[in-house]
This record gives C-alpha cells, structure tokens and sequence, in this order.
C-alpha cells in the first residue's frame, strides 16, 4: 500500500485503497470484513482508528474507508494496516504511512 496524507481534522472523505495478493492481482474480498486500524509509531497496542470499511467490488479487491471527525486530530507521521476477516481466517496488508499535515 502506498503512504496516505490526509489534513488535521479533515472529515467527511473517503480513503480509496485496492488490495492485492502476493503477486499483485487484486484480492477477491468476498465475505470478508475489514478495518481501517491507524496507530502512533511504536504504539501497535494502542488504536486511533479502528473503523470499518467499505467493500466497493469485492472481485477487483476495492475497498473504502470513510475519514471520521475523531480519526486524524494531530499531525505526525502514524502507521497502518487493513485486517481482513472471515470464518476461520485473519489477514492483515502490509502496514503503510499515514502522514497527517497541520490544516490551516
């Protein structure tokens, strides 16, 4: 996944992201569920968004997540991951940046 910058306090908007398999075909996301999880850097255990996506088209791996008011109040460098679910089975993507600019 590629690093996300979003605006301090930006609400409202989507974040678009396509998720792949190994060998960068899209991963076919039918009956899973996933979450957005957003963390400070060294903080792993410590959640600051943990919402809920949307799945756009399951078969061309499409997914969205909807930025909140209480999702990104303070610039600084986060990291994070989608966690795909279903029956019997948990995936997470590779962890990517989420870079928050000060908003003026």
């Amino acid at each position: 996944m590629d690093n996300i910058k979003v605006k301090a306090n930006d609400k409202g908007y989507r974040i678009n992201f396509t998720v792949e398999n190994a060998d960068a075909t899209p991963k076919d996301l039918t009956d899973y569920t996933i979450k957005f999880k957003v963390w400070s850097v060294g903080e792993p255990g410590a959640l600051l968004t943990n919402g809920a996506c949307v799945i756009d088209v399951a078969l061309t791996g499409t997914c969205h997540y909807t930025i909140l008011v209480t999702d990104f109040t303070s610039p600084g460098r986060y990291m994070a991951e989608l966690e795909m679910t279903r029956t019997g089975q948990i995936e997470s993507t590779e962890e990517f940046a989420v870079i928050v600019e000060e908003s003026g």
